[in-house]
């Protein structure tokens, strides 16, 4: 619900002055709180995604680590066999 469609539809109530202002407060710091849940899930997926990608970047690097320190078996025909 929008701001002024709130104020509309609290001016018909028949409540005091107080108790409108106090609703109109309660309205503007509950929408500025949904405003930055948003902004902060938003920022949670963001970070989500980049630790998605850390550990996908983690994963590749191991793998091309384990290739790399392999044992490497070569043949070598230029050594004497000894019985």
């Amino acid at each position: 619900m929008q701001f002024m469609e709130f104020n509309r539809r609290l001016e018909s109530c028949h409540l005091d002055e107080e108790t409108k202002y106090l609703l109109t407060h309660l309205f503007e710091v509950l929408t500025e709180n949904a405003k930055q849940m948003d902004v902060m899930a938003g920022l949670m997926n963001a970070f989500a995604n980049t630790l998605q990608g850390i550990t996908t970047l983690h994963e590749s690097t191991q793998e091309r680590l384990k290739d790399l320190t392999q044992e490497r078996h070569a043949e070598v025909r230029s050594v004497r066999e000894e019985f």
